[in-house]
């Protein structure tokens, strides 16, 4: 296993197994916080103590399993007890102690980093009496500090004055401390070797980057050509030499300045050209040496706008034309007749383009990754490391899942939405399974860079909150439960069942993501109603129905039920799920559900009826209209409701009031999807200032397409 720095474990470390600590001190703590923290600052020893007052009631033997970034002294009672230099924090050692009987224990760790192994000063420790097996550290107090200064009888002198600080310190679970191992919540992924329209570095660098472009490809086989008058040629970039409709001709021989232009299709480094006259012969290539291009000029164009020309010859004597230039970024090339003979008309049989440099984009999708048959994984966030340079471009989606039988069949979950956060993405999974498969989209603008994804980092926990947990949602109506009429408020019904044993953590929050605004209107549990804001809160948000239970679930239940109202302006309209367990000192890994898919069930709504517009004029409201801001508590405001159909990404929404002048006095700019929403206006302009009494025209733009038309109308202020 990779050696590791244990500051990297911290963000991992969420759920509470009492008595495991992780302890570290600020300076393993600045690292995390401030990356400009150097490892010199690590070379130094670092005094923890702390004091047990759960104390034994006999005399006997207390087990202490320990283990340090770098080398360690672990003192009891002022005495050392144990020592360790191999700088191996995944190794553990116990050591055994008899502490007096009914007195506290005053325990003490010296850390010590020389610089050579790993940067921190952290330790990990746990401590219980054999016998009884209680646990020493459940009731330490005051909590870990720690001093860089060494204090004369440090191990066992009062530690509550100003030399003293207090130690972060963080409870551990699902872990062993004689192997560490367990520890890691993450596996290291080196990208491998590339595919489709992706490579690797050369000498197994690890690194994936988009294909480099072969000098020996043609780019132009095959793609888009029109003539001057714009007429689409087939011929001369079919890459076929024979037969009567394999050539384009001039049909005349005044031809100067007739040209024939290649749309590439996407931009690419070009620096070489072949111009090949048509074949005298059907079955072997002899060129005609009377219409062949006389003169050329090869110009070359990103846009299609600005061209650039890359080479002429006025006095071309070779029927094959097969010659270099500087290498040009471009898109669209051109091929300009710049001489003629004034009795040839001018016919041309094939055209090849070559270039280098990187092509423009390419997937790399993984190989399945086996995350080990000991436990089913419950997926959390993934972090990746990439270069990306200045007009390039690098996206991520994960899924995980597991194979359905022998024959070959997986079951998978959707692939996330691309993200580019590589800091950390929680992705939609089927939860918990023991295979992971993650995708990169890449891209560039420059031919001559290419991004690089270096590294795929995936957090995951081995104890699930429940061994399996569906979803699925019900439309209250008397047709097809999962089809109802577009912008209709309806109710509806979603259940969650889940399947806990005795591993499971389980949960006391359900979150469900909502297409549009929802509202709760009760809950049960197995046919038991739930009473709000003593069984559960209601923590509703435009975005999603989030359910916080006062108590966790941890057992099996058949049917947790929400009953809400929503209205719905999508084709399709999901509501996933997912379950997750969290208190004041824990806060676990969320685990999403899967989508029951049993006896018609699902958690789609599809909805039916006309929407014509993205935004419609006869379903803005104002009211009230008009409306009186000075204060006395009647018509102080007016609202703006208005519908926004179709639209299941956010697009920019913009709500702006003028005077008659066409000045802008209020404006509020937002970002929305599909739904019914409502904006107050208080008869104040942008300067918080009231305006004066009169007419006012409203408008609500949506940055849909370009059919989606503002909507305008009118507001009367009065006083």
């Amino acid at each position: 296993m990779e050696r590791k720095s244990p500051t990297k474990w911290l963000p991992l470390l969420t759920m509470v197994a009492v008595g495991i600590l992780f302890v570290i001190s600020d300076l393993t703590y600045a690292q995390i916080t401030d990356t400009t923290w150097t490892s010199t600052n690590f070379k130094k020893a670092v005094y923890f103590r702390t004091t047990a007052v759960k104390t034994p009631k006999s005399e006997k033997n207390a087990t202490f399993t320990i283990t340090a970034v770098d080398n360690y002294v672990l003192y009891i009672n002022g005495d050392s007890v144990g020592t360790n230099t191999d700088g191996d924090w995944k190794t553990a050692e116990t050591w055994t102690v008899k502490p007096p009987k009914g007195q506290p224990i005053e325990i003490a760790v010296k850390v010590i980093n020389s610089g050579i192994y790993h940067e921190g000063s952290g330790f990990i420790i746990d401590g219980y009496i054999e016998a009884t097996k209680e646990n020493i550290l459940t009731g330490i107090s005051p909590a870990w500090r720690y001093t860089h200064e060494n204090i004369k009888d440090w191990t066992t002198a009062d530690y509550s004055g100003e030399l003293w600080q207090d130690a972060y310190v963080v409870d551990i679970s699902d872990s062993v401390l004689k192997s560490i191992e367990n520890l890691e919540d993450t596996q290291a992924l080196p990208v491998g070797d590339g595919t489709e329209t992706c490579s690797p570095l050369p000498a197994d660098s690890g690194k994936v980057v988009l294909s480099s472009v072969s000098s020996g490809v043609n780019l132009a086989l095959g793609k888009y050509v029109t003539d001057m008058k714009g007429d689409e040629v087939e011929s001369v970039t079919d890459g076929e030499l024979f037969g009567p409709a394999c050539y384009w001709s001039s049909v005349v021989p005044e031809a100067m300045g007739f040209y024939l232009k290649i749309d590439l299709g996407v931009p690419q480094i070009l620096q070489r050209i072949r111009i090949l006259p048509q074949s005298l012969d059907k079955n072997t290539f002899v060129p005609d040496t009377a219409s062949y291009i006389k003169g050329y000029s090869i110009r070359i164009s990103l846009d299609d706008v600005s061209y650039e020309e890359v080479l002429l010859n006025l006095f071309n004597e070779d029927p094959v034309v097969d010659t270099t230039f500087t290498p040009t970024p471009g898109r669209y090339v051109k091929v300009v007749v710049a001489a003629i003979d004034n009795i040839n008309k001018v016919i041309i049989g094939d055209i090849e383009v070559y270039g280098t440099g990187y092509v423009q984009q390419g997937v790399y999708t993984s190989a399945p990754i086996d995350f080990g048959t000991s436990e089913e994984k419950n997926f959390g966030k993934v972090v990746w490391k990439a270069d990306i340079p200045s007009g390039s471009k690098l996206t991520m989606q994960f899924r995980s899942g597991a194979p359905l039988d022998a024959s070959g069949q997986w079951e998978w979950s959707k692939w996330s939405e691309p993200s580019v956060a590589a800091s950390g993405k929680i992705f939609y999974a089927l939860e918990p399974r023991r295979y992971f498969q993650y995708r990169a989209n890449l891209f560039t603008s420059d031919p001559m860079i290419t991004p690089k994804l270096k590294q795929v980092t995936a957090y995951y926990s081995t104890v699930p909150l429940a061994r399996r947990a569906y979803g699925s949602v019900t439309a209250v109506k008397d047709t097809l439960p999962n089809e109802v009429e577009v912008g209709s408020e309806v109710s509806y019904i979603y259940t969650v069942q889940a399947q806990l044993d005795e591993k499971s953590l389980g949960f006391n929050k359900l979150v469900i993501l909502t297409p549009t605004a929802s509202y709760v209107d009760s809950v049960d549990t197995n046919g038991v109603v739930l009473t709000e804001g003593v069984d559960y809160v209601d923590s509703t948000t435009s975005e999603a129905i989030v359910i916080r239970f006062t108590h966790p679930i941890m057992h099996s239940i058949d049917a947790l039920n929400v009953h809400f109202r929503a209205s719905l302006f999508l084709d399709a309209n999901d509501f996933p799920g997912y379950l997750a367990l969290q208190t004041q000192s824990v806060s676990t890994n969320s685990q999403y559900l899967e989508e029951n898919v049993t006896a018609g069930r699902s958690w789609t709504i599809y909805t039916y009826g006309y929407v014509g517009e993205v935004l419609e004029a006869d379903k803005v409201r104002v009211e009230p209209n008009p409306l009186s801001p000075n204060g006395d508590g009647i018509c102080d405001y007016t609202v703006i409701k208005f519908t926004i159909a179709k639209l299941d990404e956010p697009r920019r929404v913009s709500i702006k009031i003028f005077d008659l002048n066409g000045t802008v006095v209020w404006k509020k700019d937002m970002l929305k999807r599909a739904d019914v929403y409502q904006e107050k206006w208080d008869g104040k302009d942008l300067d918080g200032e009231l305006v004066p009494p009169g007419l006012y025209i409203y408008q609500i733009d949506v940055d849909a397409d370009e059919n989606c038309k503002p909507v305008t109308g009118t507001v009367v202020v009065v006083y």
